[in-house]
């Protein structure tokens, strides 16, 4: 009964002093310590009695008038904070530069780390260099540079009050001018904000919790060039933002490294270890995924192989303003990862969840670093995107923000309708229904979750299966048409409507690759130490790597014609053949009207099919000089010579030969220059590829007996310079090319980087195509033809002679 008396004794006294200054209690039950309460009193003015207002959460903040300050717990001193900024409303403009950013719900790109270090009666904000060293033992190195290393201060603010357990320090100038940490300032080319305007910006609100602070504010920046962007000539314009910005406390204990393989292709975070080579400084790169571990309770399940829930799953929140129809299409890409991580032991490992509103979770911000949220842009830009949030000590993902804009719609039509308008008749209708367009943007929004995952583009996963494989209907049922979403596959463009394929079979979907490197970034090893695991993981992906369904091929690679953007098979020449039977279907359709009366919807359609005819010549112009490389091992193979002239041909017969069927002047706007205009783009760009071919072949041709330079350039001119007459038709696109190809001959022969050897047959080519002109000039009869081909014939008889 005593010890009741003395606690409500107490409680009165407690009410009696907030009464005394004009104070309310402090939420959530917090108290002001005793010691920081009597300079509070002290620094009240006249008329302030009743201004303090006090806020929880990490850093207790007291707003006193127009001053603020963070009472600091000492257990949060020399503790890593991430800090991240978001927007939560863009600024209004009528038109926008082509960046990503600048939209409700960006996070911005930065993710800065600070520490609150104590300094006699200062407190020193610092930020911590993360990158130089991975700390891989007690004691090691690691330890010798960290203590020997000066910290840069960013800021030092005097300690106000202290007490045993915390100091009090005056933040006004930090919350209420555009300082560094905060300031849009920091993304001049991005946001395209001007000077600050202190006058017209205030303070919005403050929302703490346990391990984190959150603060709004109003910013207005002015048309007026700042320095940065006098020195890059950028031009801002005015503008108004709501931002926030998250104090993230993170885990006193880094994510333990796994260490990257580029056999698997994740996303890494580059460093140096002093203890991992005793020679010297090893440079190392560890992957960037999320925290996934079991519970302790579940440990032993766990490591049984059974499925149990991580203590933290990965959680992605759709914004309330997305269109309501894609908002389940969102959610089902969300969860259509569970499966992959199922194979690395956990169950619903990920979850899509519609945002909820304010009466539902009032604490609920898109800027708060615990949450993952997918954001809908109103915006034209035909892009979506999946940024990430890492701790810099380790790696780890914090969370991400993807954004999805409108434009993307747009152009997930285009796409299908040149891939896929032969054998869904869904996709040739004017306006797609929303279920299908839903699947569309689903589709795109799970490669992109891929990313936020941690995993990079797969460019060699389209070429795992043949051409017979993935026109087999029940085959592309079991196995996909190809081994990962995180290729560029977009749809299965070499499926004929004779193969009788259905949707599903039509749209690409996490397979087996996705999976296996989700397991291997995944699964929790608590067993086994560093070396162990590496060794482990190491051992398992060359055992996988034996299967194709298992193979990775690097975006990086500018050479292998197995590792391209929108390609399809192991044959991309086949592939590509039967992606232009399709649009020369297509176009047979519009003849009959069957593809819309719409002129606006046939010129977006056609700009379409003319880019996916562009992609198939690419295609197939990379099996020449190819070179078929190994990730993680120096090893090569060339492409043979059967293929590599194989694709000549087809180059040959479907480009050189003009493919009229596209180009025809009915399809554009009735003239024959608009069809040059579109052959033209496409002949240049095609010259300028087989051009730097040249060096390339020429020296393959030293490291074994492959497709020679002699033979390759015989090839080219053969399909250029054709012997045959040509009719009236083809000659005028037949001229725009030889005028390219010679062009580029000459533009060659003045590189001094070419050897003897390349200049030589560069010459010698131009002393046959002035020989082959000759022989036109003494046949022709055309006046303009005659012209045309003595005014060519001349200038390569200038340049062989050495004239200017």
């Amino acid at each position: 009964m005593k010890n009741i008396c003395m606690r409500s004794i107490a409680c009165i006294l407690i009410f009696l002093s907030y009464s005394i200054l004009g104070m309310a209690p402090l939420s959530y039950g917090q108290e002001v310590v005793p010691e920081i309460l009597p300079f509070l009193k002290s620094q009240m003015a006249t008329g302030e009695k009743d201004s303090l207002v006090s806020y929880s959460g990490m850093f207790k903040t007291y707003k006193q008038g127009e001053r603020f300050y963070w009472e600091i717990a000492d257990t949060l001193l020399g503790r890593d904070i991430l800090v991240t900024v978001t927007l939560l409303k863009g600024s209004a403009r009528a038109v926008r530069s082509s960046d990503k950013y600048g939209y409700g719900g960006d996070m911005l790109p930065s993710g800065r780390m600070i520490r609150l270090v104590r300094k006699g009666n200062q407190i020193s904000i610092q930020e911590p260099y993360c990158y130089p060293l991975v700390q891989d033992t007690l004691g090691g190195v690691y330890r010798v540079w960290q203590a020997s290393q000066f910290v840069p201060e960013l800021l030092s603010l005097a300690i106000k009050a202290k007490d045993k357990a915390a100091v009090l320090i005056e933040v006004t100038s930090l919350l209420t001018e555009d300082y560094s940490l905060f300031s849009l300032l920091e993304f001049p080319g991005v946001l395209q904000v001007g000077s600050f305007q202190a006058s017209k910006s205030g303070w919005v609100d403050i929302c703490g919790f346990q391990d984190n602070l959150l603060i709004r504010w109003w910013k207005e920046y002015s048309g007026q060039a700042n320095r940065r962007q006098r020195e890059t000539a950028s031009k801002p314009y005015s503008s108004v933002w709501e931002v926030a910005a998250n104090l993230y406390l993170l885990p006193k204990k880094p994510l333990e490294a796994r260490y990257s393989d580029p056999r698997v292709g994740y996303f890494t975070s580059s460093y140096k270890s002093y203890d991992k080579n005793p020679y010297g400084a090893e440079p190392v790169s560890v992957v960037r995924r999320w925290r996934l571990e079991p519970k302790a309770e579940d440990m032993d399940r766990y490591l049984r192989g059974e499925l149990v829930e991580p203590v933290k799953p990965i959680v992605f929140y759709i914004e309330r303003t997305t269109p309501t129809y894609l908002i389940p299409y969102f959610i089902a890409a969300v969860n259509a990862w569970q499966g992959a991580f199922e194979k690395a032991g956990f169950k619903n490992a990920i979850v899509g969840k519609l945002a909820p509103i304010e009466k539902e979770d009032p604490d609920f911000s898109i800027a708060d670093a615990r949450h993952s949220v997918i954001s809908y842009k109103a915006s034209e830009l035909q892009n979506a995107y999946g940024p990430i949030v890492l701790d810099p000590r380790s790696g780890e993902i914090i969370c991400s923000h993807i954004g999805v804009f409108h434009g993307i719609v747009a152009l997930a039509r285009q796409w299908y309708f040149s891939q896929c308008a032969t054998v869904d008749s869904l996709a040739r209708q004017e306006v797609l229904p929303d279920t299908l367009q839903g699947k569309l943007l689903q589709m795109i929004l799970t490669h992109e979750i891929g990313h936020s995952l941690g995993l990079k583009h797969n460019y060699g996963g389209s070429a795992v299966y043949s051409i017979n494989q993935i026109r087999n209907k029940e085959f592309v049922r079991e196995n996909g048409y190809g081994n990962s979403i995180m290729d560029y596959m977009r749809f299965n463009y070499v499926v004929q409507p004779e193969d009788s394929m259905c949707f599903n079979d039509l749209i690409p979907k996490i397979n087996s690759y996705d999976e296996f490197a989700i397991e291997w970034g995944y699964r929790y090893f608590p067993q086994w130490n560093v070396e162990e695991e590496c060794s482990y993981l190491s051992e398992w992906v060359a055992r996988k790597r034996l299967d194709l369904k298992y193979w990775f091929g690097n975006e990086s690679d500018a050479y292998d014609p197995r590792k391209q953007e929108d390609d399809l098979s192991n044959d991309p020449i086949e592939a590509s053949r039967l992606g232009i039977k399709n649009l020369q279907l297509m176009m047979a359709y519009q003849t009959e009207g069957a593809l819309g009366n719409d002129p606006r919807v046939w010129t977006w359609r056609y700009a379409g099919m003319k880019r996916q005819y562009r992609n198939y010549v690419l295609h197939v112009a990379k099996n020449i000089g190819g070179i078929c490389s190994e990730e993680g091992k120096n090893t090569y193979r060339i492409v043979s010579e059967k293929e590599q002239k194989r694709a000549m041909h087809f180059l040959g017969t479907s480009v050189f030969e003009p493919p009229l069927w596209l180009w025809s002047p009915k399809m554009s706007d009735g003239t024959i220059e608009d069809g040059l205009k579109e052959a033209e783009k496409i002949y240049k760009l095609l010259v300028d590829e087989l051009g730097n071919k040249f060096s390339i072949i020429q020296r393959q041709c030293k490291v074994c007996v492959n497709y020679s330079l002699e033979a390759y350039m015989d090839d080219l001119h053969q399909y250029i310079f054709p012997k045959s007459n040509e009719n009236k038709a083809v000659l005028p696109y037949r001229k725009c090319l030889q005028r390219l190809y010679v062009n580029k001959l000459k533009e060659m022969i003045d590189d001094k980087n070419n050897n003897e050897w390349v200049n030589s047959c560069l010459f010698l080519e131009l002393k046959n195509i002035s020989a082959e002109l000759t022989r036109k000039i003494e046949e022709e009869e055309t006046t303009d033809s005659l012209n045309y081909w003595k005014g060519l014939n001349y200038n390569i008889k200038r340049w062989i002679s050495g004239g200017k």
